[in-house]
């Protein structure tokens, strides 16, 4: 079973969420990235980040792409 990337999960570790429900998500992404683990990502969360980063966050038009390739 492969797990769903959730948007909130995404938007607390691009925006350095200090929440301690969130402590953790540095070592989730490490293990993503070495492939240790391995969830699916849709494409509504990716449209749902953007959003949230663009208005919630301010995140200008041109910064969007580095900051979530970042």
């Amino acid at each position: 079973m492969i797990a769903l990337l959730d948007t909130n999960v995404i938007i607390r570790f691009l925006t350095a969420d200090k929440n301690p429900k969130y402590k953790n998500l540095h070592s989730f992404f490490s293990s993503l990235e070495n492939g240790e683990m391995r969830v699916e990502f849709k494409l509504i969360v990716l449209f749902q980040v953007v959003f949230v980063l663009k208005s919630f966050y301010k995140v200008p038009k041109e910064n969007m792409a580095s900051f979530i390739i970042a």
